[in-house]
């Protein structure tokens, strides 16, 4: 999801997702610019299914950049990839 998750009056996922589902917040807010208030949460529903929420910043950028850093690692991880991140390709500048 995203949206939400910073310290506003409005910013009810965390509150919801911990008192209504009775979800566990692993982390509410990271220290990263942008992606501040990224949010990672586990829970089960009735039929104890294990659930992984990602709740990520309202904002576009931060939202991208979260996603890329927690989201898209975790769910290739959960599908069996070997590697998770995303492949580095160093180059050199030249004119």
């Amino acid at each position: 999801m995203s949206g939400g998750v910073s310290m506003g009056e409005k910013d009810l996922v965390k509150a919801v997702l911990k008192d209504d589902f009775g979800f566990t917040i692993h982390f509410g807010r990271v220290f990263m610019k942008p992606g501040l208030p990224s949010t990672f949460a586990t829970g089960t529903f009735e039929n104890n299914d294990r659930r992984y929420i990602f709740a990520l910043p309202g904002n576009p950028v931060s939202a991208w950049v979260a996603c890329q850093l927690f989201a898209i690692p975790s769910l290739r991880k959960l599908g069996g990839y070997q590697n998770c991140f995303q492949t580095e390709i160093k180059v050199r500048v030249i004119s």
